[in-house]
């Protein structure tokens, strides 16, 4: 269980196993942006990740025990440097709190990857409206315990 804590304000994570759309991307995203914009505007305070772009299936592992996007979070949430080919990378830039856009760019960088190396029919990125964004990346959304130093949990999970 992941309890984020904000004040005033909540975030919505979305993770879409198994759903996969065969339609021209442009106008899905299109789509999908207006509609999290609406979502956003229904309810205020409201910050929505999708676990991957309206043309794509969202993976399940049975090594990750959850999906890609779900892993990759609580990775996030549990400090876990990741390696994706390209080297190693951690959620938060200064090892204390993960701000919004921390948690996109780590989540947006380790979810391909994870897809990638369980050989799977297609890629996963996390999807969030580019506006959203740009509005909320240095909100802070998570202190990292800090009795717990910055570990793999192993091989790929």
């Amino acid at each position: 269980e992941i309890s984020l804590g904000l004040v005033g304000s909540e975030m919505c994570i979305r993770d879409r196993v198994g759903i996969g759309i065969n339609e021209e991307e442009s106008t899905l995203e299109k789509e999908r942006s207006v509609a999290l914009a609406k979502l956003n505007t229904l309810y205020k305070n409201t910050n929505t990740i999708a676990s991957s772009a309206a043309n794509q299936s969202s993976w399940e592992d049975p090594n990750w025990q959850n999906g890609a996007f779900t892993e990759a979070i609580i990775g996030a949430f549990k400090n876990e440097p990741y390696d994706d080919g390209d080297g190693t990378f951690f959620p938060s830039s200064d090892n204390s709190i993960i701000t919004f856009g921390e948690l996109f760019k780590y989540i947006s960088r380790r979810v391909p990857a994870m897809v990638k190396r369980a050989e799977k029919n297609g890629t996963q990125n996390p999807f969030i409206n580019k506006n959203q964004l740009m509005e909320i990346k240095d909100f802070p959304i998570y202190e990292i315990d800090q009795s717990s130093p910055r570990q793999s949990r192993g091989s790929e999970k």
